[in-house]
């Protein structure tokens, strides 16, 4: 069967000289003898009447084919295209070319179901012959069809088939490929945990065949990389490492960085396969220029370089390339690794080092290497020893340099965490096939697993079915009494900085002040567990009494066996090893928010503490705790309003009817009012609501404040809005001059908008119009009376409501009966608006500003002089973010925005004023000043009042002399007679 080759071309097409048709009926060459022979098998060419698409004209004869048995008697030939593509599978006597019996076709349900995409044959009813895989025995009489019974519709299960005896019992087992299988499970986003999906990542399926040759068993492989198509070609290889199962391997022609494609290397066993791959073929560290690596692949057993191991072929059909891997020769290592100590004293410093006196031990390792088939007799292996491997931070032991200089090809690992004391070397030796090689080394021990490799030229491969870590323990003496067995008494204790956590807040975060208390004997390599809740990630560790920086990482396989029974722990953190007899830790524990489930009442936050020395049972119960932390959400609406302009001084004179008027210009001045809506938070808000009621008539019916443009946002992207009543933007028509604002409207206005919901608002505007000017008619039947009662509420309502805005400063928390389901504009003079708000963050706003003109000449008509002209502003929360509307529900904010109108009269004020009202001012203002003079003259006002003055006094001055002098006591003298020793200071 070596020399066997079987070459199909699918695509081939045939003229059809009866019909005058070109169809794709596919062809087949089959070559023996060492292509000495070849011979043309064309098993859908059939005339004169089996063309068309519902017979085998559209067939593709050879999309699949395979050689059963020793090729000497039938081929398998699939042809997916036949019967409107049910397919069907030829079995082809190469003796006789009309003796090509096939599947017969099925009801028209089974369209579509490419029979013959994939053959494999193997035997699966005990007869000794090959049957091919739907399955069918070899004269084609179905036996069974297998299913995945996870299967996904578009997966194409079946694309491609293999036949291998796997697990070494005698029976041809199946393999199956669906390379457009989507993975939904096995992936989760890092920060919501949420389940992610891989398109396209392909799946291969593996049935094992039991002695009552069924498949009861079944084994899946899910693919490695998103888009990869895993699975889009199988091949069984025969046994590559010599291990006693068959191979095989799997295409993935669209895997690898760049999509260059990858081919996997799958090993059977006794337990049927190791669902982890043994080889990884990337075309990317083959060639540069491989494409589509994994399209096609080939095996069967076929001995290359005739070294007694099975090789394999494998296409890539973007890069027209073929290429042929040669199996190397498997040789199998075995070791062991031991010290001469059971355990070590660390008291006990007995060995000297450039560091001081340690403990130390001595290390010996020894290996040894069989070979199968053509391997060699002598090779090098790379030994790599790590001491402390479990300690990945700090180990403890390591080698003491002096020691390795004096040892032949040894040196520090570049992964050694310290070079000075390295515990990671790598030693290369020099061994002899069934010859046991032992090493010694030193390790020293301070108070704070092998792997192998290879290099050359096509030297042997490891057989990596056996283990190629070996592992020994030294204990470390413990200060734990006689027995030195410690006993540990571990108590958690953890409390949140927040009572309440709040769904929406800045602050997105928690923080456990967690405190772990040993009451007992030593723990070691002491341990802290937690569940991150659902929604939340790890946010980071705040010290607050460890010497040591503690380290947390998320939860593997190693600490999973260490947390025993508490494997749902997701994040584990070291926090003492050892942790001494009444040592106390306060560490804070951040959690931060990323997509918090809403539909829960509470956060549950699942902490454990563990140590590797057993704890007693009634001790156990302080090691775990559970926090509860309720949720909440709240957030606040705060809504302000502003008039442009705030107060309105118009001209009594300057009016004109708006049946007259061409511009909006003609009827009056601009009046905008201005609406702002802030989440005060914290929560942010989903949605929310802005109803405005916009008084756009007055009391008799005439236009009042009239609307000139649509609804103006600030952002269109957080807030639509739309007018109930389209009828009322510019219902005269008139031309627009957009004086009010230097852009076009930011919101689309929608006219289709049905306010009732049974008729269009076009159909209902002259029924509107007349209801509007007829208030005082008698309703015509209950609905109408129950309208005008409804109206009558709603008009009282907003002047409670009016009233209640103007007495307070700022918005009111309004639960009165106007809302956006009660207010019916059409009975009341006016105008609903209703905006619709988007997400807003804290402090986020939005703004509504709606333009109009106030009609002047309903103001003169209606002899209102002054009046305060307000529109209604109400803004609800209707959800907040990711949470039911159930869950909060504040009041409406209510505010009224109001402009002061005032009139004036332009030519009152122009008029002159009469010359003898300027005589008559000017005499009675004489008359006036008159009468207050002599008002002041009879009071005395006018009479002058001096100071009063004194005489001087003169005195003697000295005896004999005549000089005379003032007293001091008088005000005035002769300066000359002053004496400031005798008379004290002048005066």
């Amino acid at each position: 069967m070596a020399e066997l080759i079987q070459a199909c071309a699918p695509h081939y097409k045939y003229f059809f000289s009866k019909f005058e048709v070109i169809e794709p009926v596919g062809t087949c060459f089959y070559a023996t003898e060492g292509f000495e022979r070849i011979e043309e098998f064309a098993s859908c060419r059939q005339e004169p009447a089996r063309h068309g698409h519902h017979r085998f004209g559209y067939g593709m004869c050879g999309f699949s084919a395979a050689i059963p048995d020793d090729g000497n008697k039938r081929l398998f030939i699939g042809a997916p295209g036949a019967y409107y593509w049910q397919g069907t599978i030829f079995s082809q006597n190469i003796s006789n070319q009309r003796d090509r019996p096939n599947t017969r076709d099925g009801p028209a349900s089974h369209d579509n179901y490419n029979l013959g995409y994939a053959i494999a044959v193997g035997d699966f009813d005990g007869d000794g012959n090959d049957d091919i895989v739907y399955i069918f025995t070899s004269s084609l009489e179905p036996l069974r069809n297998l299913t995945d019974h996870s299967a996904q519709r578009g997966q194409y299960f079946g694309a491609s088939v293999a036949v291998s005896d796997l697990n070494g019992d005698g029976l041809d087992d199946i393999i199956v490929g669906s390379p457009f299988y989507t993975d939904y499970v096995t992936v989760k986003d890092v920060k919501t945990q949420e389940q992610k999906p891989r398109y396209e990542v392909g799946k291969v399926m593996v049935f094992f065949q039991s002695a009552a040759h069924d498949f009861p068993k079944w084994e899946s492989i899910v693919g490695h990389s998103e888009w990869s198509r895993f699975g889009f070609s199988l091949a069984a290889v025969g046994d590559l490492n010599q291990d006693g199962y068959n191979d095989f391997i799997v295409g993935a022609p669209y895997d690898g960085v760049n999509a260059e494609g990858v081919v996997y290397v799958y090993h059977g066993s006794n337990d049927g396969v190791r669902t982890q791959f043994t080889q990884k073929l990337e075309a990317s560290k083959i060639s540069a220029s491989l494409r589509g690596f994994g399209y096609s692949l080939a095996g069967g057993g076929k001995d290359v370089d005739q070294n007694q191991y099975p090789d394999i072929a494998v296409g890539a059909h973007l890069s027209s390339h073929a290429l042929v891997f040669k199996t190397k020769p498997v040789i199998t290592v075995t070791g062991s690794i031991s010290t001469a100590k059971h355990s070590i004293n660390l008291d006990q410093k007995t060995c000297p080092t450039e560091f001081g006196y340690m403990a130390c031990d001595q290390l010996k390792l020894c290996v040894q290497y069989e070979g199968k088939g053509q391997s060699p007799n002598d090779i090098e292996l790379k030994v790599i020893i790590n001491v402390d491997s479990k300690k990945t931070i700090s180990p403890r032991a390591f080698f003491r340099r002096r020691d390795l200089a004096q040892k032949r090809n040894v040196k520090v690992s570049k992964k050694s965490l310290s070079k000075e004391q390295p515990n990671l070397i790598e030693q290369t030796l020099h061994i002899r096939r069934r010859e046991r090689f032992c090493d010694d080394y030193d390790i020293y021990v301070s108070e704070r697993s092998s792997g192998i490799s290879l290099s050359g030229n096509l030297e042997p491969a490891i057989d990596n079915t056996v283990p190629l870590t070996f592992v020994h323990e030294l204990s470390i003496d413990k200060n734990c009494g006689a027995d030195n067995e410690c006993i540990p008494d571990l108590q958690l204790h953890a409390i949140s900085n927040r009572e309440k956590f709040t769904i929406g807040s800045t602050e997105q975060s928690l923080l456990l002040n967690v405190s772990v208390m040993n009451r007992g004997e030593d723990s070691y390599e002491s341990q802290f567990f937690i569940l991150l809740p659902p929604g939340f990630e790890y946010g980071g560790i705040e010290n607050y009494s460890a010497k040591q920086p503690l380290s947390c990482s998320p939860q593997t396989k190693d600490t999973k066996q260490s947390a025993k029974e508490e494997e749902e722990y997701k994040f584990v953190c070291d926090i003492g090893n050892p942790l001494p007899s009444n040592a106390h830790i306060e560490f804070g524990f951040r959690l931060s928010a990323t997509g918090i489930d809403t539909s829960k009442e509470e956060i549950v936050v699942k902490m454990f503490v563990n140590s590797t020395n057993a704890e007693n049972e009634e001790t156990r119960t302080d090691n775990a705790l559970t926090l509860h932390i309720p949720l909440e959400m709240k957030a606040q609406l705060s809504l302000v309003g502003r008039s442009t302009p705030e107060q309105l001084d118009y001209s009594i004179r300057n009016t004109l009817p708006i049946s007259k008027a061409l511009f909006d210009s003609d009827i009056g001045p601009v009046v905008s009012h201005l609406y702002q809506v802030i989440n005060r938070g914290p929560s942010a808000i989903s949605s929310a609501t802005l109803d405005i009621i916009w008084p756009s008539f007055a009391g008799n019916g005439q236009h009042l404040l009239y609307l000139i443009d649509n609804v103006q946002v600030n952002d269109a992207s957080k807030v639509k809005c739309r007018v109930r009543q389209n009828r009322n933007v510019n219902p005269e028509s008139l031309t627009i001059s957009n004086e009010h604002i230097p852009t076009p409207s930011a919101i689309i206005f929608d006219e289709s908008y049905d306010e009732n919901g049974d008729e269009h608002v076009h159909d209902q505007y002259e029924d509107l119009k007349r209801r509007r000017h007829k208030r005082d008619a008698s309703p015509q039947n209950e609905h109408d009376y129950d309208k005008t009662r409804m109206a009558v509420t709603s008009k009282n309502e907003m002047k409670n409501a009016v009233r209640l805005a103007k007495a307070s400063s700022s918005a009111i928390e309004y639960k009165g009966y106007l809302s956006r389901a009660t207010l019916d504009c059409n009975y009341n003079n006016c105008t609903h608006i209703e905006c619709d708000i988007g997400y807003l963050h804290e402090d986020e706003f939005i703004l509504v500003e709606v333009y109009s003109r106030l009609v002047l000449n309903t103001l003169v008509t209606n002899n209102i002089l002054e009046a305060d002209i307000s529109s209604i502003g109400i803004a609800k929360i209707t959800s907040l973010s990711n949470a039911p509307s159930s869950k909060y529900n504040p009041p409406a904010q209510l505010t009224a925005v109001t402009t002061d109108v005032n009139p004036t009269d332009p030519e009152q004020s122009q008029r002159g004023v009469p010359w003898w009202l300027y005589l008559l001012a000017i005499l009675i203002g004489l008359v006036i000043l008159a009468l207050l003079i002599l008002c002041l003259w009879r009071c005395g006002f006018f009479k002058r009042n001096r100071p009063p003055t004194e005489q001087a006094t003169y005195k003697k001055g000295l005896k004999g002399t005549d000089d005379m002098y003032a007293d001091s006591k008088v005000r005035y003298a002769h300066p000359y007679m002053y004496s400031e020793q005798r008379h004290g200071v002048k005066v």
